[in-house]
C-alpha cells in the first residue's frame, strides 16, 4: 500500500514571484496532482480487490453455514436413532426419562433413568416382601359344621343351593 506523502507548496506573494518560478510552482503542483491521482487510483484498485476478497469470504461463510446446518440435522437424526436403539435394548426404562440433543446428554439421562428404575424396582420388591404370605400357610377350607345344631346345619345346606 502506498504511503500518503502529503506535501504543501507555499507560494510567495505575486509581486515577489518571477515568471519562471511561477511556472516551476505550477509544474510542481501538476506533478503533485498527478502523483496524488496515481495514489488514488492505486487505493481504488486495492479497495476493489479487498471488496472482491470480502465477497468471496462471505460466499465461503454462507457455504460453511449451510454445511453446518446439514451436519447439525444429521447429528440430530443420529442422536435420535442412538436414543431409540438404547431404549429398545432396555424396555423397562420409560422413554420420557431419556432425553438429550447429543450422545453425551442421552447417555447421562440414560444412566439417571437406570438408577431411577433400579430404585423403584427395589422399593417395589421391599413392599412386596412385606405383604407376602409365608410359605406353608394353611389351605382355606369350608367352615367346620360339626359344632352347629341340626337345625343350623339344615339352614346352612338350604342356603348353599
Amino acid at each position: 500500500m502506498a504511503e500518503d506523502t502529503t506535501q504543501t507548496v507555499e507560494l510567495e506573494p505575486a509581486e515577489t514571484l518571477e515568471e519562471g518560478s511561477a511556472e516551476a510552482a505550477k509544474a510542481s503542483l501538476e506533478e503533485r496532482i498527478a502523483g496524488l491521482e496515481a495514489t488514488l487510483a492505486e487505493r481504488d484498485a486495492r479497495i476493489r480487490e479487498m471488496e472482491a476478497t470480502l465477497g468471496q469470504a462471505e460466499d465461503a461463510l454462507k457455504e460453511r453455514e449451510s454445511e453446518l446446518e446439514t451436519v447439525g440435522a444429521q447429528l440430530a437424526q443420529a442422536v435420535a436413532l442412538y436414543r431409540a436403539s438404547l431404549l429398545s435394548a432396555e424396555p423397562e426404562i420409560p422413554q420420557e426419562l431419556v432425553q438429550g440433543t447429543t450422545v453425551e446428554e442421552v447417555e447421562t439421562s440414560l444412566a439417571l433413568a437406570r438408577q431411577m428404575v433400579e430404585q423403584v424396582r427395589s422399593r417395589l420388591e421391599a413392599q412386596a416382601s412385606q405383604e407376602r404370605v409365608p410359605f406353608g400357610a394353611p389351605v382355606r377350607s369350608a367352615p367346620d359344621s360339626s359344632a352347629l345344631s341340626p337345625q343350623e346345619k339344615i339352614l346352612l345346606g338350604l342356603s348353599r343351593r
